[in-house]
């Protein structure tokens, strides 16, 4: 106890050393961690065993993360297990049906594809068929072409061998020596006939008249004459018909169908031969 008369002891001089010994604790235990901890970092770079500790923690990470999706893989498929164990027999029935109903509409496919596959081979034997046939004929028609062909050639040789003897015919053409009866009181008139041609000669002006068959009828041709001849009046002219022996097979036609259409007329008939002719005198 302190007496009253004593002076007081002041204890704040205490309390600064021990807190000023406090810090320095403090600051020195703050520096030894950070030595610890860089001590132990530098320990772990320099040490192989580290850096595969290291790999390892991340091999592990992923069997971990691959581990976890089997496992949720596996819940799934137990769940399909157990719905598959717990479906009842009649879905099993309705999908046997099902499946069966398939099987037959494919059985009836397959028989209608076979079937249409046997009409295609049996289509195509037939265009074989056919198309043989058809090189047959095409060689036919080939040889008729070159037979046609030939023909024409032959016909051709024909026509000039026809034609240069028409020529020579032309050249050798004869005048028939015409006498007019002076009994007759009319202008003859001279009719030369021959097969394809029908010449007409006034021998009062001079003139003549060639007609030449146009088509393969031969009533055509005559009439043709039959219109000329109606310009000659049957009271001032007569006709003399002059036949080759080409025209003998229609004259009579010829003179009939003159009578029917210009009525009675004076007519006469001399046969010339083919290559004699009217003069133009």
């Amino acid at each position: 106890m302190f007496n009253d008369d004593e002076p007081p002891v002041s204890l704040f001089s205490f309390q600064d050393i021990i807190t000023s010994l406090t810090g320095i604790m403090i600051f020195f235990l703050l520096l030894l961690s950070l030595f610890i901890l860089e001590l132990t970092r530098k320990t772990q770079e320099e040490s192989p065993v580290a850096g595969e500790l290291e790999q390892v923690k991340v091999k592990n990470d992923i069997l971990k993360k691959q581990i976890s999706e089997i496992s949720a893989d596996i819940r799934g498929y137990r769940k399909r297990i157990q719905i598959a164990q717990t479906r009842d027999e009649s879905a099993l029935i309705l999908e046997r049906y099902r499946l069966e109903k398939k099987l037959t509409e494919l059985k009836s496919q397959k028989s209608n594809f076979d079937k249409t596959l046997k009409e295609d081979r049996e289509k195509h034997s037939d265009f074989e068929k056919q198309n043989r046939k058809l090189k047959q004929r095409r060689k036919e028609l080939e040889l008729k072409k070159r037979q046609c062909k030939e023909m024409t050639s032959k016909i051709e040789q024909k026509k000039k061998q026809i034609s240069e003897t028409r020529k020579t015919i032309e050249k050798r053409r004869k005048e028939v020596q015409v006498t007019i009866d002076s009994s007759i009181n009319k202008i003859p008139v001279l009719i030369d006939c021959s097969m394809d041609k029908i010449s007409i000669f006034d021998t009062q002006k001079k003139t003549r008249q060639v007609l030449s068959r146009k088509t393969p009828l031969l009533s055509t041709l005559v009439d043709e004459a039959v219109a000329r001849l109606q310009q000659f009046p049957a009271h001032k002219y007569y006709f003399v018909f002059m036949v080759k022996p080409s025209a003998v097979n229609y004259i009579r036609f010829f003179i009939a169908v003159l009578r029917a259409k210009v009525g009675n007329v004076s007519l006469g008939v001399e046969p010339i031969l083919e290559h004699e002719g009217v003069p133009d005198e």
